[in-house]
Parts: structure tokens; C-alpha cells; sequence
């Protein structure tokens, strides 16, 4: 919402250093290279949430296995876009730059974080909303939608596409003892046509990922055949998927 007769925006709005808008944005940031959950979902919402919670789990997957990750900011170029009473965007970009280490070595990658780089003010506070990801758009649908069969349940928190990849963040328990194994999982697009992905879940962890090369069209179901034990019957596990985007 622009503000009223092009009035000039409070200081609180402005998207220098240290206004508000910047400094929830620089929160976020050294929340997400330091793996602070709570502070991590409480200063973002929406497609750039998702992109706080996937970063998370895929550390704590990581550090289940006995790895060790570690992510530092590096370059960093933004500057103030526009702003709004409600809004400030951000131009240029954040790199972050990622280590990890295991017993066969270690390894580097970076992300970018580019502008438009999106923070609105929500019931008082600033959050980080959505932003450019690996040169690519963020594209966010909300999920919540769970399936039980044999004792085994499933439940889709969200589907993803960030950068060159689909993510499912998805969470998977069984009643009793026996070994739950993912076999295949397999996303149909409103298309009709099937992408296979693999299952990335760290040691003993009930909440995971499944990951899918970006995909071009809208998610339609979700299945994903499990095994309980050596020697056992797999069956499929199936959601229908929401096809609307969040933003």
C-alpha cells in the first residue's frame, strides 16, 4: 500500500541500515546462517519462511548423519528499491557461503539471496517475505494435508521450488517398532506428468525433504511408496496436493 498524496515514509519504514525493515531482514539473515529456528520463522512468513525451514532441516539432517555444516555471510550488496508504509524491497544481493565436513572430506557451495528482496510489516512487525534464490523465483504452496495407512503416517508441510530444485518438506512416523524405508516418491504436476525424487532424511529425523529437479508446472499428488521391514509388501502412500501458490 502506497503511502497516501506521495507523503514521505516514517522512519520506521524506511529501508536504510538500521530501520526496522533492515534490521529484520539482517536478523533473519544471522539467524539462518546460525541455525536459530525460532528466530529464523519468527522474523520471516511466506516463501521465504519456507526457504528458513528447508535450510534447517537440511542442517540438522546433516549433523544427524555426523557431519558438520558451517555457513558464513559473504559478499553483500543491497540497497533500497522502493518503500512503502507497508513494504520495503530491497535491491542486489547476499552470498552464503556453506562448508561441510565429514569423514570423506569436506566440500563448498554458496546461494545467492537477490533482490527484490521483500519485507513487510505484519500486525507491528517487520518480516522478510520473499526474495530471488539462486537466480530464480521463489514459488510457495502451502500444504498441511496428511495420509495414514498401515500404521505409517505422512504429512506434506509444503512444496517448494527454489533455485533448480522442488522441494516437499515432509514428515513421516509409524506406530510400532518396525523400520519405515522409503522406496521411491514420485509427484505428478497438473499436467499429468510424473517426476521422481529422491528422500533426504538425516539419522533417527521423522521430518525430511523430498527432492524433485525444479519443476515447470502446478503440483497435483504426492506418492510415495514405503517398506516396513526386510522382506515386506511396499505400499503407496498418496495426497492430493493444493495447486494454489502462497504469497
Amino acid at each position: 500500500m502506497a503511502l497516501p498524496n506521495g507523503g514521505t515514509p516514517s522512519t520506521a519504514a524506511r529501508g536504510v541500515s538500521g530501520s526496522p525493515a533492515r534490521a529484520a531482514f539482517d536478523q533473519w539473515l544471522q539467524a539462518l546462517v546460525g541455525g536459530d529456528t525460532n528466530t529464523v520463522l519468527a522474523t520471516s512468513g511466506g516463501p521465504a519462511q519456507a526457504v528458513g525451514a528447508v535450510a534447517l532441516v537440511v542442517d540438522e539432517g546433516f549433523t544427524a548423519d555426523g557431519a558438520n555444516t558451517t555457513t558464513t555471510v559473504g559478499s553483500e550488496s543491497l540497497t533500497t528499491a522502493s518503500v512503502t508504509a507497508d513494504e520495503v524491497d530491497f535491491s542486489g544481493s547476499v552470498v552464503l557461503d556453506h562448508t561441510l565436513s565429514g569423514p570423506s572430506g569436506s566440500t563448498k557451495s554458496e546461494d545467492s539471496l537477490a533482490g527484490p528482496i521483500k519485507v513487510v510489516l505484519h500486525s507491528g512487525t517487520w518480516q522478510v517475505e520473499n526474495l530471488i534464490y539462486d537466480g530464480q523465483p521463489l514459488v510457495l504452496y502451502n500444504q498441511g494435508a496428511s495420509t495414514t495407512l498401515n500404521g505409517v503416517t505422512l504429512v506434506v508441510a509444503f512444496v517448494e521450488s527454489l533455485g533448480n530444485a522442488t522441494v516437499d518438506l515432509v514428515k513421516l512416523t509409524a506406530t510400532g517398532s518396525l523400520p519405515v524405508d522409503i522406496e521411491k516418491a514420485t509427484m505428478t504436476l497438473g499436467s499429468g506428468q510424473e517426476v521422481t525424487g529422491t528422500a533426504q532424511f538425516g539419522k533417527g529425523m521423522s521430518v525430511g525433504e523430498l527432492d524433485f529437479a525444479r519443476i515447470a508446472g502446478v503440483p497435483s499428488r504426492l506418492d510415495v511408496t514405503v517398506k516396513r521391514g526386510s522382506g515386506a509388501t511396499p505400499f503407496d502412500l498418496s495426497i492430493a496436493l493444493q495447486r494454489e501458490t502462497s504469497q
